[in-house]
């Protein structure tokens, strides 16, 4: 099994050296890592880029290299309707294995704060049509990350709108990622929260299975080593009972079929 999705000190948000990584997934009994720090271009304001310098980036994580275990090099995009040209660039500099997309911001606003401050019709709005702005423009990623990341950041108690009052903006997205033939993650990053949510939510997985969905790729979404691979039994499950039986791991860009 691959955990193809987690972040070490490149990313401004973790402070793990990348080869305790390596030592925790060794642990778990994996077979492969992917490690895709961060690559925000554009965020806060004024904007600035939080990007890492992908030519020792590159060196680091090759020296990691062991017969025990496939190290992978990747990246995670955040992705903003007016910076794909930007995004592109960047993942292009170096011969990635898997790039991931992802949406921490719309409307150039942080999707926590959106949360914190805006009426939840208005924000999930937002939030779902810059995705399917960035869906539609935008070629160079793998996987789409945590669809519903938005879910995690609503305060406690917050009344929801149902998930039928955004159905057809996600039906749209996922459509998207069927045609271009992109893998939808199953990130298990929510099931640390205190909301204990699934990404994708059940709702989503199933609307992407009856819609002809095939392509899943899973990922802790770790910051620290004991994250590693964190809930993937428990996911594993998820997945299957929801009608799938293989998830993918990409090689220089290249889908790599794994039967769960």
């Amino acid at each position: 099994m691959y955990d193809t999705h987690m972040h070490t000190h490149f990313s401004p948000d973790s402070r793990t050296k990348p080869q305790d990584m390596v030592e925790a997934a060794i642990q778990q009994g994996l077979d492969g890592i992917c490690i895709t720090d961060h690559v925000e271009i554009q965020v806060y304001e004024p904007p600035i880029d939080e990007v890492f310098f992908a030519k020792e980036y590159f060196e680091q994580l090759q020296q990691l290299k062991r017969k025990e275990l496939d190290v992978l090099i990747g990246a995670e995009v955040g992705l903003q309707p007016h910076v794909l040209p930007l995004c592109s660039a960047f993942t292009k500099e170096m011969p990635y294995d898997f790039i991931i997309g992802s949406i921490h911001l719309a409307g150039k606003k942080d999707v926590y704060d959106l949360c914190q401050t805006k009426d939840p019709k208005d924000v999930l709005d937002l939030y779902y049509d810059d995705m399917e702005k960035c869906m539609e423009q935008y070629d160079d990623f793998d996987t789409l990350a945590h669809i519903d990341y938005v879910d995690r950041y609503f305060p406690v108690g917050t009344i929801l709108p149902p998930f039928s009052y955004y159905e057809e903006k996600v039906k749209r997205i996922l459509k998207i990622l069927i045609e271009k033939q992109k893998s939808l993650e199953i990130n298990t990053g929510g099931l640390r929260k205190s909301t204990h949510i699934h990404h994708p939510k059940t709702q989503t997985l199933t609307l992407y299975k009856k819609l002809g969905g095939k392509l899943i790729t899973i990922g802790s979404d770790a910051h620290t080593p004991n994250y590693v691979a964190f809930a993937f039994k428990e996911e594993m499950k998820y997945a299957k009972d929801h009608g799938f039986t293989e998830i993918q791991v990409y090689k220089q860009r290249k889908k790599v079929p794994i039967r769960i």
